[in-house]
């Protein structure tokens, strides 16, 4: 019987060494750090033009300009780790608005690139999700006044800041994709104006005349990357 017993203990004893050994790799396995891959996001958005403008001394409005927008945007991220990434975001955004009283039409568009950061958060059900993205950058704002009927025109061009944060609600379509609903606000600035354009009839001016300040608010669909959640 002892006989027996030594090859049964021993084979406890081996297979309890290679489930040891099987934790310790997978484990092992599992703090390995990720390699970094890129990820995109493309979205189009409705933009609502408050005509807000934020001023140390309250808020002014400009009525003219109230309206929605079409916008597209785009994020490039490069994932560092399951959940978070960071890149670049750009959108773009266009107002048009004709003035009867000045019979004139005046145009103005928007350029904004900025340093983007994403965290993906799963909700209790694995197949929905969180999507946070936060950036700042630079904004570049063209503006244009044309008279009806006229080829005469006069021009401004400002350079400014901007920051834009966009909250998604995912749904999951595959490891790498997933399509989603996202609310967003952005408010890009302009200073220094250069031209003859009048920044008062965009979005109303403060700290002088030659600096702007507008809040856009945001709703859209977007095809993005659930980052690895």
């Amino acid at each position: 019987m002892k006989k027996l017993v030594l090859p049964m203990a021993n084979f406890k004893r081996l297979a309890g060494v290679l489930l040891a050994t099987s934790v310790v790799a997978t484990s092992a396995a599992a703090q390995e750090p990720q390699k970094p891959t890129l990820t995109t996001e493309i979205g189009l958005s409705t933009v609502w033009n408050t005509g807000m403008n934020i001023s140390p001394f309250g808020l002014k409005y400009q009525s003219e300009y109230f309206g929605l927008r079409p916008a597209l945007h785009a994020q490039l991220l490069l994932q560092y780790k399951p959940g978070e990434a960071i890149g670049l975001e750009a959108q773009g955004l266009q107002w048009r608005k004709s003035l009867a009283d000045l019979s004139a039409e005046t145009r103005i568009q928007q350029s904004y690139v900025g340093l983007a950061w994403a965290k993906v958060s799963p909700l209790n059900r694995q197949s929905f999700l969180l999507r946070n993205s936060l950036s700042v950058g630079v904004t570049y704002t063209h503006g244009l006044a044309q008279a009806w009927g006229s080829r005469a025109e006069t021009k401004a061009n400002a350079w400014g800041i901007g920051l834009t944060y966009r909250l998604t609600l995912g749904y999951r379509l595959s490891q790498y994709h997933a399509i989603g609903l996202q609310v967003g606000l952005s408010t890009y600035s302009s200073f220094s104006w250069r031209g003859a354009f009048s920044p008062d009839a965009y979005t109303g001016s403060i700290l002088g005349k030659n600096t702007n300040v507008g809040v856009y608010p945001s709703v859209g669909l977007v095809f993005t990357n659930p980052l690895g959640r």
